[in-house]
């Protein structure tokens, strides 16, 4: 048995190591001529590969999917080799690394964030034809897979999802394949709550050298649910969009539209803002746009968040009365534990951020986001309503400096005589002192 063992170890050694040279029909000899036929499969599945290390043979946990995915090129004769394997165990697609560092990247990371196009769309096709022996479960963990990576942070692989990941490359060709491929709703979410659309305002505001290509995929994106509509005609992006993707919040409640005012991306605050609006036909005002600006308008916002905040608050009460499962093996607990609840997450209304410092520091994204039509009439609509309340305030502001500059003058001559040029004081300025200190009280208190 222990013989039987290290032979099929040896052979799975040789199997990497044509892998790591890159030959393709060593490889297809070995796999062909592979002396365990019945425990094939389950060798390729169970297999982990090896790397040497100061002259050390130890095992990295790595799929010899994911050491195919990472050494071959976008070749016939290596995409021969993934093909195989892919045949053979299908549900290596779906298996993600264990390291701390790269936690959760399956091989269709790696075969994204590499560009593979004809390797990806070799696998598309294998998927699509059901020719795997494949289940629901594998197909939905290629598609949603648990990514945790410590390195992945503000890199494209933060986007967790394989069509998201896609997206980040900028690269519409390898979008569409990727997209096809898990059948995935553009409006998935990832662990944050981020959708594909929130993950390039992100990496807009990383990489704003990008955001010319983030535009295009943008766009493409906005598109692609009319699959058949024809890319070059631009007029087709309002017809073809589901205005309600683009309303989605993330785990901070913020819409794309916010992240784009939050991190200073105009251009894709323009694109949103323009792409949500409607035309006016109700009125027969063809010429007109009508635009919702519930997330814009600082007193809108804060009443649906109020509404929103409600409802959650109900749900949330709902929930305390459940009771949740009792835990598996825990046979002493046998009350079920109460269900945890979340409290609501309060986020800023566009005009709120684009007053930020960290956005008012680029004026020029500021600028850019307030001479929109929609927002530059709201701000004057919201001048016109306040103009009489706000010019009272300053003028009730500018009296209650003179009257306090004055107090802290007289104040200062009783306080330090001896710096005063004329120290008396009359019983006109002591009264004034008294009422003053009174009024300082009552105002402060205020």
């Amino acid at each position: 048995m222990a013989q039987k063992t290290t032979e099929t170890s040896s052979e799975m050694e040789e199997l990497q190591k044509a892998i790591s040279n890159k030959k393709g029909k060593e490889f297809i000899n070995i796999f062909d001529n592979y002396k365990d036929k019945k425990n094939l499969k389950s060798d390729v599945r169970n297999y982990r590969c090896h790397s040497k290390k100061e002259g050390e043979n130890t095992e990295n946990n790595n799929t010899i999917l994911h050491h195919a995915a990472v050494n071959l090129d976008d070749e016939d004769d290596d995409n021969d080799i993934i093909e195989k394997i892919v045949k053979l165990s299908p549900d290596l697609l779906a298996c993600g690394k264990v390291s701390e560092t790269h936690k959760g990247q399956t091989p269709i990371h790696i075969l994204i964030v590499r560009k593979q196009k004809e390797t990806l769309r070799r696998i598309k096709d294998l998927i699509l034809s059901d020719k795997l022996e494949m289940g629901d479960t594998v197909r939905n963990n290629i598609s949603n897979p648990k990514v945790e990576g410590k390195l992945f942070e503000k890199t494209i692989m933060e986007g967790e999802l394989p069509h998201i990941v896609a997206a980040l490359t900028l690269d519409i060709e390898i979008a569409k394949i990727v997209i096809e491929m898990t059948s995935q709703n553009i409006k998935a979410k990832n662990s944050n709550g981020n959708t594909v659309y929130h993950c390039l305002v992100q990496h807009a505001a990383r990489n704003p050298n990008d955001i010319q290509e983030v535009i295009a995929m943008w766009k493409f994106l906005v598109r692609y649910p009319n699959e058949m509509a024809d890319l070059e005609k631009a007029d087709l992006i309002v017809k073809a969009l589901d205005k309600k993707t683009m309303r989605e919040t993330n785990n901070d409640h913020l819409r794309p539209l916010q992240l784009a005012a939050k991190l200073g991306v105009a251009d894709l605050f323009d694109i949103i803002l323009n792409l949500e609006k409607i035309k006016n036909d109700d009125e027969g005002l063809f010429d007109s746009d009508l635009y919702d600006i519930c997330v814009i308008d600082t007193v809108t916002h804060f009443k649906v968040q109020t509404v929103n905040k409600k409802n959650h608050e109900n749900n949330e009460n709902a929930k305390r009365n459940q009771v949740g499962p009792i835990e598996a093996g825990n046979k002493e607990d046998k009350v079920g534990k109460a269900v945890t609840t979340e409290k609501y997450k309060w986020s800023q209304s566009v005009l709120e951020m684009v007053c930020n410092r960290k956005v008012a520091r680029n004026k020029d994204s500021v600028y850019q986001i307030i001479r929109q039509p929609a927002v530059k009439m709201l701000i004057k609509l919201k001048w016109k309503e306040s103009r009489k309340a706000v010019r009272i305030l300053a003028l009730i502001h500018f009296c209650l400096m003179v009257w306090y500059s004055a107090y802290a003058v007289v104040w200062s001559v009783e306080a330090f005589p001896s710096n005063s040029t004329n120290p008396a004081i009359t019983d006109y300025q002591r009264t004034f002192m008294f009422v003053s200190s009174i009024l300082c009280f009552v105002v402060g208190a205020l």
